[in-house]
């Protein structure tokens, strides 16, 4: 089962120097959760919706209308009143958050029921263009 989450986020691309990422700009991004189990639960379900979306939300929540930059950055412009998250993998493209929000979710759903796995995140920057980790 997939559950879809929007929210708004800001991101800077600080490697492209001559590019238009490299400014701070936001994206509404979807982000797909897709969750699997060999067989399905005594409710007849892969996992209900509601849980699915309450442990996603855990961590999805923490980046809405936040600033997502590489911890290495050397932004240092951006208001200390406002939600930054500094990631360590790099620069924070969609691949790399989808690793980052990937990494982060895992435990959490086999904690809530250890026949669960988290199958893959995809985050779309837009209609058109997304990145998704599915590890092999």
């Amino acid at each position: 089962v997939t559950k879809s989450f929007k929210i708004p986020i800001g991101h800077r691309l600080s490697k492209l120097v001559n590019h238009r990422c490299f400014s701070s700009h936001g994206h509404n991004v979807k982000i797909d959760i897709e969750i699997q189990r060999e067989t399905l639960n005594g409710n007849d379900m892969v996992i209900d919706f509601y849980d699915l979306k309450r442990i996603a939300n855990e961590t999805i929540d923490q980046w809405d209308h936040a600033m997502i930059l590489n911890s290495e950055d050397k932004f240092v412009e951006f208001p200390k009143s406002q939600r930054l998250i500094k990631v360590t993998c790099g620069d924070p493209t969609s691949e790399n958050m989808c690793f980052i929000l990937y990494n982060i979710m895992y435990d959490k759903f086999t904690a809530h029921d250890e026949e669960l796995k988290l199958k893959s995140v995809t985050i779309w920057e837009s209609d058109e263009s997304y990145a998704k980790y599915e590890p092999s």
